[in-house]
């Protein structure tokens, strides 16, 4: 008969730890867990939008395979840690047999991928069960999931609202118990931004700590550094049990620190203090009206440079986003890379709703368009953004040097300056996703 209405409802709100050591435990199989999460998401995501292509079949099958493995195996056995746990994974992120168009439209004609993304075959190879894949906004460049390809995705607490992008279906079906967790992708808060906005947790690992093969639009030079596949998680307890799957041989969560021991640097719209009855110092980062400006002209700087960057032994070249809208045989110019004229007339398309792509990947192909030495120069040119990178650099070390008595100093820091906005409202405050840049 599968597990009571009262049983499911304590279920779909633990964690994937607990759903894993429930499952080990044979208080529930995998394939109840799975239908259980099949289910809900089939009731959510028809006013979400969240999920855009699923595999409900074939995680059944997997739920069947583990609920075998796990009564064959006897107690005290090694079992894989997410063993039977189904989960989501954002669409940019290859997956053998299904789509990865990154919300482009021109990538729909393209035949299902042919491999897995090396993050997500950790997972599977973890235990983990793959039930469907994602909304994004489109090439994952912008704060709201919403692409020609798949539309909009809702905020699961005010349809009205953004879910945040670009892991926005990610976070929105994490946010509605459709999956415990799921896998995004962050270069400047596709991952914190819709987990703020969802209210649930996010993760952006160190630059290179989890494996972006198979992430499509791939980064290089600099920005690879920058680009990092990430979790998003209903418990903040999984982030650790799942970057410890994610970035094998990494130590994650050992060692730690009394509260007591540790400085909090909080900063922005006034959030300062440390937590009740707790005796760890605070100092309040009020940053100055120039400082959003400093952080975006950086972010943009390292990306300009990560365009022109002359590719090096074992770093491949950007590829810029521009290059990535021209899969689009119509913004091609006569040599197969992008057309200024193309773009320019795709806007005044788009002005009259009859574009095939989205405002923000338009208005950012356009701007890679200008010379990257004239923007560099807008800048204050390369010596200015090197001395901007190093003033900056040397203002984070100084502010995280720990004092006598600390074992070390975090920053506490809104990830966006306001809840989850209206949709489409992001337009009018682009740089407001300085926050996360920084």
């Amino acid at each position: 008969p599968g597990p009571s209405d009262e049983a499911r409802r304590w279920l779909v709100g633990r964690s994937a730890g607990q759903l894993a050591q429930c499952l080990r435990d044979r208080q529930i199989t995998s394939t109840e867990l799975v239908q259980m999460h099949i289910e809900q998401l089939q009731r959510a995501n028809a006013g979400l939008n969240a999920a855009v292509a699923q595999r409900f079949q074939q995680a059944l099958e997997q739920a069947q395979q583990a609920d075998t493995l796990i009564q064959s195996s006897n107690p005290g056995d090694d079992l894989p840690p997410l063993l039977g746990v189904p989960f989501s994974v954002k669409e940019c992120l290859a997956f053998k047999g299904m789509p990865t168009t990154s919300g482009l439209l021109a990538r729909t004609r393209n035949p299902p991928s042919p491999i897995t993304a090396e993050a997500v075959a950790s997972l599977i190879d973890a235990g983990a069960i793959p039930l469907c894949f994602t909304n994004v906004s489109e090439l994952c460049m912008w704060l709201e999931a919403y692409n020609p390809v798949y539309g909009l995705t809702r905020n699961p607490y005010a349809h009205g609202h953004t879910a945040g992008g670009s892991s926005g279906g990610e976070a929105a079906l994490v946010a509605a118990a459709c999956v415990p967790f799921g896998l995004g992708s962050d270069i400047g808060g596709s991952i914190r931004l819709p987990a703020s906005f969802c209210g649930v947790f996010g993760h952006k690992p160190t630059g290179n700590l989890v494996s972006n093969a198979g992430h499509y639009p791939q980064s290089g030079g600099r920005a690879r550094d920058m680009l990092c596949v990430g979790p998003i998680a209903r418990h903040a307890s999984d982030l650790a049990l799942l970057l410890r799957v994610l970035a094998p041989g990494v130590r994650v969560g050992e060692g730690g620190f009394g509260v007591a021991c540790l400085r909090g640097a909080c900063g922005g719209h006034g959030q300062s203090g440390a937590a009740p009855g707790e005796q760890g110092s605070t100092r309040d980062l009020q940053a100055d009206a120039s400082q959003p400006r400093r952080v975006l002209s950086l972010w943009s700087a390292t990306m300009l440079l990560a365009n022109t960057e002359t590719p090096s032994e074992g770093r491949a070249r950007q590829t810029s986003f521009s290059e990535s809208m021209a899969e689009d045989q119509r913004l091609q110019g006569p040599h197969g890379g992008p057309s200024t004229w193309a773009l320019l007339s795709e806007v005044l398309q788009w002005a009259r709703g009859r574009s095939s792509h989205t405002f923000p990947a338009l208005a950012l192909a356009l701007i890679e368009q200008i010379p990257a030495g004239i923007l560099i120069w807008l800048l204050g040119g390369a010596a200015g953004v090197a001395r901007l990178r190093a003033e900056m650099e040397e203002e984070l070390r100084t502010l995280l040097e720990p004092s006598s008595g600390e074992d070390a100093c975090v920053i506490l820091c809104p990830t966006y300056p306001s809840a989850a906005q209206r949709h489409f409202e992001p337009y009018l405050t682009p740089a407001d996703f300085t926050h996360t840049a920084a």
